[in-house]
């Protein structure tokens, strides 16, 4: 979900109603950080809320950075909570859900939200800052990895189809592949899972999301989505998985 009409909007269904504890894990691995090294193109800058961070010029380079993914579950709400907050006061229009609504949540709720039936929920850390200590979610010595981007992925409507949801990038690393590496690991989970299809919703006027999703293999399925206040819909994107011919 991306941001580009102001005002209230309804929640999304999974989010406003989630299931179990779900036992899914990431591409078959459960617990622990999975290291990632990537030397991303500066293309992605200023994704997630389609503008560039106040102050920041377009990189005019690529640089090696590595990205650190981790699964999270309810066990890790603490974690989590601080990263879903910052993207709701940054990219207020971007989801379904407010600040509002989440920012004196109970833990049982945050739990909740982090148990969704057959989804995935993905932290992105910046590696610059992990020094080898194991993350548990427990307070450690020394520098600790920094949480800078969160996706989610669940199992969609329609069989052989998964959702991408929940997608947001700090910007201060923006422009640095978080996103991109956030999306790859999203569609292999969808994979892995069964799905033939990865399918997201976007505003139909934020152009730089919907380009560097076409950069990652989105394309519009002509189907329209969600209703906004104004009238219009979300658009719908699908991204083929393995091979799988786009309909």
């Amino acid at each position: 979900m991306w941001p580009g009409v102001k005002g209230a909007r309804r929640p999304h269904p999974r989010e406003a109603r989630p299931g179990p504890r779900d036992a899914a894990v990431f591409g078959g691995v459960s617990a622990g950080l999975r290291r990632l090294a990537v030397t991303p193109s500066c293309r992605d800058d200023g994704v997630v809320s389609g503008r560039r961070a106040p102050g920041r010029p377009a990189p005019r380079y690529r640089r090696h950075v590595t990205i650190e993914l981790r699964r999270v579950t309810a066990a890790d709400w603490r974690t989590w909570r601080p990263v879903r907050l910052a993207a709701l006061a940054e990219a207020p229009d971007a989801f379904g859900s407010t600040l509002a609504d989440w920012v004196d949540a109970p833990e049982h709720r945050w739990r909740t939200r982090l148990s969704l039936p057959g989804g995935l929920d993905l932290l992105a850390f910046d590696g610059a800052r992990f020094d080898g200590a194991r993350f548990d979610g427990e307070q450690l010595d020394g520098p600790q990895p920094r949480p800078v981007g969160m996706a989610s992925g669940v199992p969609g409507d329609e069989p052989g189809t998964a959702e991408l949801i929940s997608m947001w990038v700090d910007p201060s690393v923006r422009g640095r592949g978080v996103a991109t590496t956030l999306i790859d690991a999203i569609a292999r989970w969808a994979a892995d899972s069964g799905a033939t299809t990865l399918e997201l919703s976007v505003m139909p006027d934020n152009v730089v999301a919907q380009r560097v999703y076409e950069r990652t293999g989105f394309v519009a399925s002509g189907r329209p989505g969600d209703e906004l206040p104004d009238g219009r819909h979300e658009l719908v994107m699908r991204r083929a998985l393995r091979g799988t011919p786009q309909p």
